[in-house]
């Protein structure tokens, strides 16, 4: 008797299990499809062709070659917001690291340093202002993640550059 009670106690836990898996993935899948209706409006509203779309961990970009329209989306997971910047007006755009610096003992004579962001900056042809898109931040991403987003960066920077190169020749 007993093992039947130990039989059904341990199908009702693995019932359990398998509910919250489920549920977890069918709330995953909804926002999935809510991001993407919420990308396509966006890509209808401002008539873009995406050449390249990339999904990093709370913003999006997407790029249009033809139309020189960059698309990023930011805050996706939670209330979308998105930007869209006109290619033809950006003068340069590169990778910038900010690297900060520490010491390593009280007396102030080791000192080390660590990336804390990785961003790419774009700067505009008729103004000083800069537009910048951070995809790495110590605060908010592991050490593991900024060896993902620096490459991803510079090739974002390597497409930008060949827009914008197309733009002023």
């Amino acid at each position: 008797m007993s093992e039947l009670y130990t039989a059904v106690i341990g199908i009702g836990i693995l019932i359990v299990i398998l509910f919250l898996f489920w549920n977890a993935n069918r709330k995953k899948k909804k926002k999935e499809e809510a991001f993407d209706k919420y990308f396509q409006q966006q890509v209808d509203q401002h008539k873009l062709s995406i050449d390249t779309k990339d999904v990093l961990r709370d913003f999006v970009l997407a790029l249009d070659k033809n139309n020189k329209k960059l698309l990023y989306i930011k805050n996706f997971n939670e209330n979308p917001e998105s930007i869209l910047i006109d290619l033809n007006e950006v003068r340069n755009c590169k990778v910038t690291e900010n690297v900060q610096t520490f010491y390593l003992d009280d007396e102030k004579k080791q000192k080390d340093s660590f990336i804390a962001q990785i961003a790419l900056e774009l700067s505009y042809s008729k103004t000083d202002e800069r537009f910048v898109i951070t995809f790495y931040d110590y605060i908010a991403h592991g050490i593991n993640l900024m060896r993902e987003m620096r490459p991803r960066a510079a090739s974002w920077e390597k497409r930008i550059k060949e827009v914008i190169g197309k733009v002023k020749a």
